[in-house]
């Protein structure tokens, strides 16, 4: 599929296709979604059909993990007016952080880490980095 073409008929997920596919081996749990940003309308409508569930709900910021959910983190914050909170890999940010421990997809312990001074105390963001 060609990069830049867009549908005539642009379902739901239309612009899944231009992932490319994972070349690299089991170890690699994931699809390139990177061709998708090149294509505006393609990114147009995958944040569009990342926020359909979501219309209802509040939303005081919005925030990516490193890195590659800092492009659709920061498309979806723009698309609503809202702020973005980058969850940043540990030992990243030279400020007063909250860090959070995890597994990765490969099994490895890791801890990714968060800015304090951008979540205020009483609002859904705040609750949800708390918990």
């Amino acid at each position: 599929m060609d990069v830049f073409a867009v549908p005539a008929d642009r379902h739901e997920g239309w612009y899944l296709s231009l992932m490319a596919p994972n070349t690299k081996g089991p170890m690699f749990a994931w699809l390139d979604p990177s061709r998708l940003y090149s294509n505006s309308q393609a990114l147009a409508d995958c944040v569009s059909d990342l926020l359909s569930p979501f219309h209802s709900d509040t939303i005081d910021l919005v925030a990516g993990i490193d890195a590659m959910g800092f492009i659709l983190g920061a498309s979806v914050a723009t698309s609503l007016g809202k702020g973005f909170l980058a969850i940043r890999k540990a030992g990243h940010l030279c400020v007063s952080t909250q860090n959070q421990s995890y597994s990765d997809y490969t099994g490895r312990e890791k801890t990714m880490e968060i800015r304090q001074d951008v979540l205020k105390p009483g609002s859904s963001s705040f609750s949800s980095f708390t918990q």
